[in-house]
């Protein structure tokens, strides 16, 4: 499976300050002003196959959220893409609907799968799922939807050659962000940029006596003594503003932001 390290922290829509530790990228104990990090963005691009007129797939317009997508660039046997289904809700001699149990994880984190014989396969979470729910702990070169993706790839005997993501409430958005880290950072959104989703995913690996808080500018917004996901209002993420962005906790406090947006 293809993979990528987000480079951590080094990311902004106009400018993100970061201070402190960073895994792809160390900070040290200088502030980092950066321009535009591509490594740190994501194109979201409209899957070609969706249209009322393909076959099965419509329903995805209603019901998805954020969403990845890849082709195999071959035929797909269907029999064999079925074996990596943990559900079947639905099945023809074109594709299948279902859902795909994510490695490391419980049921609630299953993706929701779309495979279609022309080598397509499609996961996704629904529409009212906050879009860091893709965000793996476990694998920081990769989300829980490409874990889902590489699952089928494997029942089918293909290899996984990378994703495409796609968010279906927002088709206008153009990009989705994400930043890592572990301390603080300050990050200043554009007013001329339309963010459709601000979202979050924290983690501690403590236990119950070593929560880790988000915190942005001083203000609680979550507690967790696991891991837990939430929104971010655009009151708490203005634009035009610095906002300063924390996490604090006694074990190994992490924090992801991710941002969908249009510039």
């Amino acid at each position: 499976m293809k993979g990528r390290v987000w480079k951590i922290v080094v990311a902004c829509l106009a400018v993100v300050v970061a201070v402190g530790l960073a895994v792809a990228f160390s900070a040290g104990s200088q502030d980092i002003e950066a321009g535009w990090a591509d490594s740190n963005t994501l194109s979201l691009i409209r899957p070609p196959f969706v249209s009322a007129a393909a076959a099965g797939a419509h329903f995805l317009n209603q019901e998805a959220g954020i969403a990845a997508y890849t082709n195999v660039g071959h035929e797909l046997d269907l029999a064999k893409a079925a074996t990596g289904f943990a559900t079947i809700e639905y099945q023809t001699s074109e594709y299948i609907i279902g859902s795909v149990r994510v490695p490391g994880y419980g049921t609630t984190h299953d993706v929701h799968a779309y495979v279609h014989r022309d080598g397509w396969i499609l996961a996704y979470y629904l529409s009212h799922e906050p879009t860091a729910k893709i965000f793996s702990w476990g694998n920081l070169g990769s989300t829980k939807l490409e874990l889902g993706i590489a699952k089928l790839c494997d029942a089918a005997g293909m290899p996984f050659p990378s994703a495409t993501y796609y968010d279906f409430r927002y088709p206008h958005a153009q990009k989705m962000m994400i930043i890592i880290d572990y301390d603080s950072f300050n990050i200043k959104i554009p007013g001329s940029f339309s963010v459709y989703t601000r979202s979050y995913s924290i983690r501690t690996t403590g236990g119950w006596q070593y929560p880790t808080t988000l915190w942005i500018d001083g203000v609680t917004v979550d507690s967790t003594t696991g891991t837990t996901i939430g929104t971010i209002t655009p009151t708490q993420l203005s634009p035009d503003v610095f906002h300063t962005v924390s996490v604090s906790g006694a074990r190994s406090p992490s924090v992801a932001l991710l941002l969908t947006y249009r510039e």
